[in-house]
């Protein structure tokens, strides 16, 4: 999603341009209706937790200024483009980290504290889900491949992840042109076909915002104001929707 240099962001989603592996399906063991009709207002909202664990100690991430992180597979020792005026689309290139694109305590704070659970708690209040996740959410361990590869915690990997429905990790890599975020799911559940199709569902995504977005919102002036703050919490929301499902092109093979 692009929203750089704008006081009112403007939508470019490059969601369908990006590479992708075809997602792993993943069985769950969901709760049952036992043929009851249930309205929507009784069905429970959709439990998503965002693993920030994976912003510590990643390959892909600015932690101090003047460090070169990959954006991509560069093949080679090309320099990224600077970001205004680029394209929009990641590129494979290497990065060279500037101030504002190191992930500070503070900005990973404002994501893990202030920003992800109020995206949690708008997901589960819009949307219902009729068959919710019995037990532990099954997480395989294949690295989710949307955009630069993640690997799944091995804890969860090893035990599930309790209480969800949806499991995104979270990452905070810089980006190219002016994209400032981008997601996609990795696993999901199977579907039905009787009575009526329904399509395999998210379970397992990524989510990757680039720290230099949070800059102006830890600023030395002090948090910015509610305007900036509700433009990055509808950027988060916009990619959550590309991590239930939400999307145009086919995975690549």
């Amino acid at each position: 999603m692009t929203v750089r240099g704008s006081p009112a962001p403007s939508h470019t989603c490059i969601h369908d341009a990006l590479a992708r592996h075809p997602p792993v399906v993943v069985p769950q063991r969901s709760s049952s209706t036992h043929g009851r009709s249930l309205g929507t207002a009784e069905l429970p909202g959709v439990r998503i937790v965002f693993d920030t664990s994976t912003l510590q100690e990643d390959v892909h991430t600015c932690y101090a200024p003047g460090a070169f992180v990959d954006v991509g597979s560069p093949s080679g020792d090309g320099a990224c483009a600077p970001r205004v005026g680029g394209s929009g689309l990641l590129a494979d290139c290497k990065f060279t980290c500037l101030e504002s694109d190191v992930l500070t305590q503070q900005k990973q704070s404002l994501l893990a504290d202030r920003l992800l659970p109020v995206v949690a708690a708008w997901v589960a209040a819009a949307l219902k889900i009729k068959s919710p996740v019995q037990g532990s959410l099954v997480v395989d361990g294949a690295p989710c491949r949307f955009g630069n590869e993640v690997a799944m915690p091995r804890s969860v990997v090893a035990q599930g992840s309790p209480d969800t429905d949806v499991y995104v990790v979270v990452t905070a890599r810089p980006t190219t042109g002016n994209t400032v975020a981008y997601a996609g799911h990795c696993q999901e559940a199977f579907g039905a076909a009787s009575p009526l199709y329904v399509p395999h569902r998210g379970t397992v995504g990524h989510i990757n915002i680039d720290p230099h977005s949070l800059s102006p919102l830890v600023s030395d002036a002090g948090m910015a104001g509610e305007d900036a703050v509700d433009g990055t919490l509808k950027v988060l929301l916009h990619e959550v929707f590309h991590v239930l499902g939400f999307t145009c092109a086919p995975a690549a093979a």
